[in-house]
């Protein structure tokens, strides 16, 4: 039955609270309550109940090359090695390569966790700018298993990022791209340590 059930009719209701900014003259942020019944084609009855809320945060234009050239200039004075930075469309990003795990895990080795802390260092100069992290694997295993666990080790990085207090949780993105971004060849050995990495994109938001 999946893909076959649909909605013949819906109810419901939404409170919802907008602040006002007058000197902007736009919202600046908004909270809401709401319910939702939806009555289904086999006969089910849905009920979704909850809260909502959102601000509206302004950053100004990010220079990216000149944050690119400062973020390497740390972390060649830091003294990381497989670490490189390029400006993307997104923002910054930071790209930690041949990222070192517990064997088929998504648990940091100790080794690593020391290498993001300097990470974390940087991050913490760009508090206003909310942060993707992506995880990326060699051509190795099945493509459902390449995107668990690219998905799985980009969490595992941004849980560290959390805890470290770099960002809150509702301001970190996690994806998973399996082997579908290579930035080496995956028939050579040198190739698969660069997409076996975590990426770290300062967003221009």
């Amino acid at each position: 039955m999946a893909g076959k059930i649909w909605p013949r009719r819906i109810m419901g209701a939404s409170d919802q609270l907008v602040f006002w900014d007058f000197e902007l003259g736009q919202a600046a942020a908004y909270t809401e309550t709401f319910r939702m019944v939806f009555e289904l084609s086999d006969g089910r009855t849905v009920e979704y109940r909850g809260t909502a809320e959102a601000e509206i945060v302004e950053s100004p234009l990010m220079d990216k090359e000149r944050a690119a050239r400062d973020i390497n200039r740390e972390i060649a004075e830091m003294g990381m090695s497989n670490v490189s930075v390029r400006v993307v469309d997104e923002g910054i990003t930071i790209s930690l390569e041949d990222v070192q795990f517990q064997a088929d895990s998504a648990e940091l080795l100790q080794s690593e966790r020391d290498k993001l802390a300097k990470i974390a260092e940087i991050l913490r100069r760009y508090p206003d700018r909310d942060i993707l992290v992506g995880g990326h694997t060699a051509l190795a295993g099945t493509e459902a298993g390449r995107m668990q666990l690219s998905r799985e080790r980009a969490a595992s990085v941004a849980d560290y990022l959390i805890g470290e207090k770099v960002r809150f949780p509702e301001r970190m993105v996690v994806r998973g791209y399996g082997a579908e971004k290579p930035l080496g060849d995956n028939r050579t050995e040198a190739g698969r340590r660069r997409n076996r990495r975590v990426e770290i994109t300062i967003l221009e938001n």
